[in-house]
Order: C-alpha cells, then structure tokens, then sequence
C-alpha cells in the first residue's frame, strides 16, 4: 500500500501495514489529522487471485487494518469509494463476487466501532457502484452501472433513512 502524505512543501510515504500477497487503496476520508480512513482491495487466500476487502485506519501514530464483513478465500471485494459523517458513520461502496460468480454492488457501513455490510438493490446480471456521496444520514446517493442483459446503464442508488430505491 502506498499513502502519500503532503506536508505543505514535500511529500513523503507514510509507514502502512504489510499485507501478504498485494494490495490498493483506492478511496480516502479525512475526519481530521489523526482520523482517516482509506479502502481497497487485498489478497486474501492461497493461491490464486481472491481478493477481499481493505479497510485501514490512521489515528495519528499508525495505520491498522481494520476488520470488516464479506471476507473469505473465495471472494473478490473492491471498495471504490468512502464518505462519512463522523469517524463512527462511515460508508464505502465498490462491488464484490465470489469466485466464478458475477459482481454485485457492495456497500459497508461503519457505525460505533465495527463494520456491517448493508443489504442493497441488485438491479441487474452484474453491478458496480463507483462513487457514494452522504447529504444527511436520510439522504445517501451512490452512482454505478448494471448489465440489463443487453448492455451496461448507469444506476443510482438512494437511501432515505429507512430503505434503497434504484435511480435510472
């Protein structure tokens, strides 16, 4: 993993976890100095090319990786975006599959102290959601795309508080 840290005159790469065979950060949310968040995407299991989901957190000494749903050695989890409220409401958004299978989204959300994956429309025979932004904790929207078996549409994705609906 490479985290770049911008001083105000020089960039210099921050110390980060070693993660076995590989991984990306792909998406970053800053609460403050000592609070952020960044997502990707590690490998997980041996062989092959499973990958699972890589949450790290920066608390102003170190990064960890935190634990998060929707691992296994069978699984390929890519987080592409997070947002968050405060440090204890996070969400990313991405895609995963198990291997073999097609992609679904995939949306985590962090609340307190651990990560929960949220139950989300599946509108299509894959899907893929690539930016989530938060307005409120009523009104969240995540942008992506779907096969709808001819071809791949953009998709949105809207949470109201309560449950999602799919935006074409």
């Amino acid at each position: 993993m490479l985290v770049l840290h911008w001083d105000g005159s020089n960039w210099t790469q921050m110390s980060t976890p070693t993660v076995t065979g590989g991984s990306s950060l792909q998406s970053i949310v800053i609460f403050s100095p000592d609070d952020i968040y960044a997502g990707g995407l590690k490998a997980v299991g041996a062989p092959g090319p499973t990958t699972g989901t890589l949450i790290t957190h920066w608390d102003g000494s170190s990064w960890s990786i935190e634990d998060s749903p929707n691992q296994s050695s069978n699984r390929s989890n890519y987080i592409t975006s997070m947002k968050g409220l405060s440090s204890g409401d996070v969400w990313a958004s991405g895609y995963s599959r198990t291997i073999g299978g097609t992609f679904q989204n995939m949306v985590l959300h962090k609340t307190g102290s651990g990560w929960n994956l949220v139950t989300v429309p599946q509108p299509g025979l894959e899907n893929f959601l690539y930016n989530i932004d938060i307005i409120s904790s009523n009104n969240i929207l995540i942008a992506g795309q779907y096969n709808n078996g001819t071809q791949y549409v953009s998709c949105f994705l809207h949470y109201n508080g309560s449950s999602w609906t799919v935006e074409n």
